[in-house]
């Protein structure tokens, strides 16, 4: 009854059936894993997690209880309860019971970016691109080798994504990025412009084009990005200061140094004094 209840989508049904099979049957782990994976789905994580644990602890081999399952569902519990270290150590233990666990690997990798322990997400990213090397998983990658401002590395990494996937806009965004920080200027602009060919103008492209252009010392046409930018948006904070920005840049281009008349003294720096 209750994996009917829920193949069908009967959450709470089933949960209330394998509450009655728990209690006539207490030593059975495989029902206590489906209840626990029910009461999971309903949003009730400190009840899914109590029988996950008490599945964990009964289980036998060959009795239909998955470790590496009851480990994962444990720890996506706990993420609902905010115990984001307990939880890392359940999909860690999924993981080593279970090796190839794509989903263990992508949730302890959210999870350690979160946790910003960046350095240790990286090494998880890398087994999720040897298990399934799609364009996902080096996005997941490359970000958080940027995160580790291990930027040549994560331009590596995303340019495979961009060379298969020319269309994908969330990569050739990350490429831009990563090559601003590695100063490459004139590169990180035709990536914009690919991405603005690929997407057409968004205030927020828009804002970001801008920055190499100013860099570049091209203001006037980087002041034209901004304008764009503000007439898709006319409010947008970023754009309003991007464009002081220029402004100021520009004006201190122009601006002439002083100029002190032929035949004048110059004028000390500190004042001078002199005794009687």
């Amino acid at each position: 009854m209750g994996n009917e209840a829920l193949a069908s989508g009967n959450l709470s049904e089933a949960a209330r059936c394998y509450e009655q099979g728990v209690a006539a049957h207490p030593d059975d782990a495989a029902l206590r894993l489906n209840l626990g994976y029910a009461l999971l789905e309903l949003g009730q994580f400190p009840a899914a997690a109590q029988r996950l644990e008490q599945a964990l602890a009964l289980r036998r081999p060959g009795d239909g209880c998955a470790p590496h399952e009851a480990h994962y569902l444990l720890g996506r519990a706990r993420v609902g309860m905010g115990r984001l270290e307990h939880a890392f150590a359940s999909f860690d233990a999924a993981t080593r019971a279970q090796p190839e666990f794509t989903e263990a690997l992508e949730e302890g990798a959210r999870l350690l970016h979160q946790l910003k322990r960046h350095e240790d997400a990286v090494e998880w990213a890398r087994r999720l691109v040897r298990l399934q090397p799609n364009a996902f998983h080096r996005i997941l990658l490359a970000t958080e080798l940027s995160q580790c401002a291990r930027h040549e590395e994560a331009l590596e990494v995303i340019g495979q994504v961009c060379a298969e996937e020319p269309a994908n806009v969330e990569a050739a965004s990350l490429r831009f990025g990563e090559l601003m920080k590695l100063q490459r200027l004139a590169d990180a602009l035709q990536e914009m412009d690919r991405v603005l060919a690929l997407t057409g103008p968004t205030a927020d492209l828009l804002v970001n084009r801008s920055l190499p252009l100013e860099r570049l010392g091209r203001h006037d046409e980087a002041l034209d990005a901004t304008a764009q930018a503000l007439a898709l948006q006319p409010n947008r904070r970023d754009a309003l200061v991007n464009r002081t920005t220029i402004l100021l840049a520009q004006g201190a281009r122009r601006r002439p140094g002083p100029r002190r008349r032929k035949g004048w003294p110059p004028i000390p720096r500190t004042p001078t004094c002199t005794g009687p």
